[in-house]
């Protein structure tokens, strides 16, 4: 076994890979970008407030058929209809709110900022205390579906956070950060269906979907306070990208930085 960990060492360094490998993060920057990623709160704000709100979207997708059909027992025939209205309920109230949200940011009545966090909190406390509720109401189906229609439609109104808060901490980044955000925000699609096959496991009654429910408001809840104290809505400056004015200010300054001596002298 040494003997293969020495060869392996003496092939690195003959052919050069490992300067090469580190060469090749010095030029392109990534050892830094990283670094500073990983101190940059108002992106991991944003990255736990999208899984929390793909969290909701998830049990709404694909967790509310279960529900319909072990919990309140509804024929197939009604399932399908009820569980496509979530997803209807959640499209509609993304729409409105957005252009709500724009509304009070014309108006001045809340910052960037406050705007986020304020749509965050309220979608997040409806995705946490009304699917809860519905699943104490199992008696009374036509409450239950009404309750978490309107419960799983609070990830349409925290639409209006990540969304766009990408765009509003890094314009020039969005793009990364939107990937970064979604791909961890995808996540939950796995966890979400996991968690509640082991819980319906432990327990095939209706006490297994409300522990589900109440792991997930203690989620959203924990999501509320990450992105109330790390949320931002104004441009982050790391993500400020210098334009052709400042650019050229700066030649101007270095040119007159090296010939005034020279003028002195004369």
């Amino acid at each position: 076994m040494t003997g293969v960990n020495d060869w392996c060492q003496r092939l690195v360094w003959m052919t050069g890979v490992n300067d090469w490998c580190q060469r090749l993060v010095w030029m392109t920057g990534v050892n830094d970008w990283c670094q500073r990623l990983v101190w940059m709160t108002a992106v991991w704000g944003l990255v736990v407030a999208q899984f929390c709100a793909m969290w909701g979207m998830s049990t709404a997708m694909l967790l509310l058929p279960s529900f319909f059909a072990s919990v309140l027992h509804l024929p197939i025939e009604r399932n399908g209809m009820l569980s496509a209205v979530p997803l209807l309920c959640v499209w509609v109230t993304g729409m409105v709110c957005n252009v709500l949200a724009d509304h009070l940011q014309s108006r001045r009545y809340l910052s960037t900022r406050n705007t986020r966090k304020a749509f965050h909190t309220a979608g997040s406390l409806m995705l946490a205390v009304l699917p809860l509720v519905a699943s104490y109401s199992e008696r009374w189906p036509v409450v239950a579906v009404v309750l978490m229609t309107t419960g799983l439609a609070g990830a349409g109104v925290c639409a209006v956070c990540f969304r766009i808060n990408s765009l509003d901490i890094a314009p020039a980044y969005a793009g990364i950060l939107l990937g970064l955000t979604c791909t961890v925000g995808a996540l939950s699609g796995c966890l979400a269906p996991a968690l509640l096959g082991v819980l319906i496991n432990r327990d095939p009654t209706v006490g297994g979907w409300r522990a589900f429910f109440f792991i997930s408001a203690a989620l959203y809840l924990g999501g509320i306070a990450v992105y109330g104290m790390w949320g931002k809505g104004e441009e982050m400056e790391w993500a400020r990208v210098p334009s052709e004015e400042d650019e050229d200010d700066n030649n101007h300054n270095d040119t007159k930085t090296v010939t005034t001596p020279f003028l002195l002298e004369k």
